[in-house]
């Protein structure tokens, strides 16, 4: 039903009473104006999620919901999310929470990150010391975050391995292989199955290519230009001579290939 500037006055004008009125005759008047502009009792919710595992949104929309529900304040929903860091915990980087009086809905619209490679950050003896997942935001996830994402088949098949040095899993590193991983093209990405950052900041790529491997080695420096060269190398070489065991990029001058 639509509402009237009529009604819509009416109902301001019927709040502004409850100033001044008894708390019996404010919740009558309350109720009046609820029936009068056909608002439901029961507090319904929309949730859109995209890309998102259900299984954890679903916690997440439910916890707000109960907390909303019991405070009636969007004010209170975001201090729960915040001093209980539910977003890291159910895998969410943004959120908007809508509230609809007249129809007493609550709205909710959530994304997830985009997964991009599996991290194994390795100490200096060489023994993997943690385990997570590095996704479009920069930002470090728990590894069930895939498992999620594979089971409701959001994504299909296994992330590629990113295995860095532990000393080197800064936020400076973790914004730059982000950067890079999502600039990728998308048959180089079909191709990688694992990316090494060593203690020096070197990167070499491993490609997979009818099970054979291609070591691609970038470097520790400009990794746009050289990424940009590998595109072309692959796009040419992939469907002609196949792809070389090893292609060279530490000097930016010149590519070194070897079949």
């Amino acid at each position: 039903m639509g509402i009237s500037l009529k009604q819509r006055l009416l109902y301001l004008i019927s709040l502004s009473l409850l100033i001044c009125t008894p708390y019996r005759a404010k919740a009558s008047i309350v109720q009046r104006v609820k029936n009068f502009l056909e608002i439901p009792e029961k507090l319904s919710t929309k949730s859109h999620w995209k890309g998102c595992p259900s299984q954890t949104v679903g916690k997440f929309v439910i916890e707000l919901v109960n907390d909303f529900e019991k405070n009636r304040s969007l004010y209170s929903v975001d201090k729960k999310i915040n001093e209980e860091k539910l977003l890291k915990k159910y895998f969410i980087n943004s959120y908007k929470i809508k509230f609809s009086p007249i129809h007493n809905k609550l709205t909710f619209n959530l994304s997830c990150p985009e997964p991009l490679v599996r991290v194994s950050a390795i100490n200096s003896e060489g023994i993997s010391v943690s385990s997570s997942i590095l996704s479009d935001d920069g930002e470090l996830y728990d590894p069930t975050y895939e498992l999620l994402l594979k089971s409701e088949k959001l994504i299909k098949g296994d992330l590629p391995t990113l295995a860095v040095s532990y000393e080197k899993l800064n936020e400076k590193n973790k914004n730059q292989i982000s950067d890079f991983f999502i600039s990728l093209d998308k048959k180089i990405k079909s191709l990688m199955s694992e990316m090494i950052l060593d203690e020096n900041g070197k990167m070499t790529l491993i490609l997979s290519h009818k099970r054979k491997p291609t070591s691609v080695f970038f470097g520790k420096d400009n990794w746009t230009e050289k990424r940009i060269k590998l595109t072309k190398m692959i796009a040419y070489l992939i469907d002609r001579k196949g792809l070389p065991k090893t292609i060279n990029m530490t000097n930016t001058k010149k590519v070194v290939v070897k079949f």
